[in-house]
């Protein structure tokens, strides 16, 4: 078995400055671009009667900070490996990286935003009478938040 074993080559990371750089710039314009989104959603007077759009907020949320993850570890991989990785990193310094922890975070709350925006249009749709009088901006508010901080309790 130990022979086997050492039959199995190494993939060492690429880390070609291009890909890397658009990787990083992919992952920032996407943090900025949905930021002036999330402000017109949460802050706009005239948007205040949209209740359905606080779950599409929370969405364009959790996708800037999936993308802002994204950029950081992009630059955090250049930095550390300017000439690719060489040798083998211990599992130990790549699992406890922020952008790791926050990568795991953001990858849960990406579905769960999904099954949340599903729940509430299926709710809109089947039952349009209790959902007009019963679902308000802020109770969409209140489960968005929920969301994030169950999930944070989970991971």
């Amino acid at each position: 078995m130990r022979a086997f074993l050492g039959d199995v080559p190494h993939h060492t990371m690429s880390n070609n400055p291009v890909e890397m750089t658009i990787f990083s710039m992919l992952g920032a314009a996407i943090a900025v671009i949905n930021l002036p989104i999330i402000a017109l959603i949460f802050t706009s007077p005239a948007l205040k009667k949209c209740k359905e759009l606080v779950l599409i907020g929370g969405v364009c949320t959790v996708d800037a900070f999936l993308a802002l993850c994204n950029s950081v570890s992009a630059l955090d991989r250049m930095l550390r490996f300017p000439k690719g990785a060489t040798s083998l990193v211990p599992q130990s310094e790549c699992f406890f990286k922020y952008y790791v922890v926050a990568f795991f975070y953001a990858n849960l709350l990406v579905g769960l935003m999904t099954l949340l925006v599903s729940l509430e249009r299926f709710f809109a749709v089947f039952f349009p009478l209790r959902y007009k009088a019963h679902y308000t901006r802020r109770k969409g508010v209140l489960i968005m938040m929920g969301g994030f901080c169950s999930f944070l309790y989970l991971s």
